[in-house]
């Protein structure tokens, strides 16, 4: 589907563009495979997602924090704060339960209630399965697949039954031995809600495309930065255009011990639309900042 305006689809193409160009060293090189590094990449590069697992019997609990802040007006925070058991159960498959906790703190915002509230917000079942291994292979492959109900909408931090699947695809390389990493992520999330006060049920989809580029600029420091690009539907089916952005920003990844990380990274709305939304983001599916801080300890 055509982008409404001639400037966002300018703005989609060139972060198509980047990620693309990303993806070329993963896949040009393969008459020599670059040296594996034992550095888990998952969370290596902010937002964007590694494709590493771990090994068989690894287990890993997280605790991430990720925050949206800045509408057109009034003020506007929606934080989901979630904690996760990682197990990988194969070499290659992994499962990790999660719950989540919502706080929201809402007032002035056009289209939304004011709210100051925080609660428990969703809980869920994530799966992985690593295809391609990137210290055998010429570039990681990891397919994802995570299950989650809710009790509030995360938008609006008001009560609603919703059913969200997330289907994901991560590819990552080590570009220059233990020096420059890439990756590469598509998401597709589909969802379902019902209304608290209507018991209305509504559908939604989101399609995400992200790149990212990270360097090692100090021992167990790790610095880079990411483009991403989001498209919002108001159908399961990828019908119903409802508005895109372009978020960018940088990374920061700390391994604080051989067997504890963490990730820290901002992003911000550089362009988007909604249509019949005035000025040049689309302030109405997504914040004008998105922040993330993750802890990981693995056992």
């Amino acid at each position: 589907m055509a982008l409404v305006c001639d400037s966002h689809a300018t703005a989609a193409r060139l972060a198509l563009a980047l990620v693309a160009g990303l993806s070329w060293p993963m896949v040009a090189g393969t008459a020599a495979l670059a040296e594996a590094s034992s550095l888990d990449s998952e969370h290596l590069f902010g937002f964007t997602v590694g494709s590493d697992i771990g090994s068989a019997g690894d287990i890993e609990i997280e605790a991430e924090s990720d925050s949206g802040f800045g509408k057109r007006a009034g003020r506007y925070l929606a934080a989901l704060n979630s904690l996760q058991l990682k197990y990988t159960w194969l070499e290659n498959v992994r499962i990790a339960p999660h719950v989540e906790f919502g706080l929201h703190s809402i007032s002035d915002v056009p289209g939304m209630g004011d709210l100051g509230r925080a609660s428990v917000a969703s809980g869920g079942v994530e799966f992985k399965y690593r295809l391609l291994d990137r210290a055998a292979a010429p570039f990681g492959l990891t397919f994802g697949l995570d299950v989650a109900m809710g009790r509030i909408d995360v938008a609006t931090g008001l009560r609603a039954r919703d059913h969200a699947l997330d289907f994901s695809v991560a590819l990552d390389r080590e570009l220059v031995p233990d020096r420059l990493f890439g990756a590469l992520n598509f998401v597709y999330a589909p969802g379902w809600a019902r209304d608290h006060d209507t018991g209305l049920w509504g559908q939604s989809a989101a399609l995400e495309v992200g790149g990212a580029l990270v360097a090692r600029i100090a021992d167990s420091v790790y610095a880079g930065g990411e483009v991403r690009y989001l498209r919002a539907y108001d159908g399961v089916g990828l019908s119903g255009f409802a508005g895109d952005a372009v978020f960018a920003g940088p990374s920061l990844y700390v391994m604080l011990s051989p067997r504890a990380n963490m990730t820290v990274a901002w992003n911000a709305q550089v362009a988007g639309h909604a249509p019949g939304e005035s000025g040049s983001l689309d302030l109405a599916h997504f914040e004008r900042h998105q922040l993330r801080v993750r802890f990981g300890m693995g056992f």
